[in-house]
């Protein structure tokens, strides 16, 4: 659970429209950092998850800035474009998004 004063950690407690609903949501800082700098809060009723969620991080979240180096690679698109793209694609027929991203390509 969060602490007073700390906005990360776990917390069930969402208001959506001024009523509670059902989400729950797990904000952290870079894990990564040292345990007395780090103000994420684990939940110690999961054992491990704060390892699970440090390692997620290193494979996924780490490598993003050295992947958005150099030129774009690929033209942004909009939501219309995504629409029409997923009622003519597979989804429409088997339920599956098949939008190939390789149509935004930047040449």
């Amino acid at each position: 659970m969060r602490k007073e004063g700390l906005p990360t950690g776990y917390f069930d407690r969402e208001l959506t429209k001024r009523l509670r609903d059902r989400k729950e949501v797990f904000d952290l800082l870079s894990p990564d950092l040292p345990d007395e700098f780090n103000p994420n809060v684990w939940p110690e009723w999961l054992p491990g998850f704060r390892e699970t969620v440090t390692e997620y991080f290193d494979a996924v979240i780490e490598p993003i800035p050295e992947l958005c180096e150099g030129p774009p690679r690929y033209r942004s698109f909009t939501w219309r474009e995504f629409g029409i793209g997923r009622a003519s694609d597979n989804y429409a027929d088997q339920g599956v998004d098949d939008i190939q991203i390789s149509n935004f390509r930047v040449a």
